[in-house]
């Protein structure tokens, strides 16, 4: 999550982390884990189809209760073929 100034103290198995600015492709899943495969599928399609992805980690954002932000790296320039 972000946070706004001042430092953040590490709780549990948590510590905070900053993660390089990145251009992503988003896709909310909300509900149990159970399916989550299916939000990966949809913006891996998403991501494939435009010729737009980029390697690097895929990033999970957990936003709230049952909320998750699926967030793949990508290339936002056109493709030329």
């Amino acid at each position: 999550m972000p946070v706004a100034g001042g430092a953040v103290e590490p709780a549990g198995r948590s510590a905070p982390l900053e993660l390089p600015a990145a251009k992503l492709a988003v896709m909310v899943h909300e509900g149990s884990f159970d399916q989550l495969d299916q939000t990966y599928g949809a913006l891996g399609t998403y991501v494939s189809k435009h010729g737009i992805g980029l390697g690097g980690p895929i990033r999970e954002h957990y936003t709230a209760e049952d909320r998750t932000e699926v967030c793949w790296p990508i290339d936002d320039r056109p493709a030329t073929r």
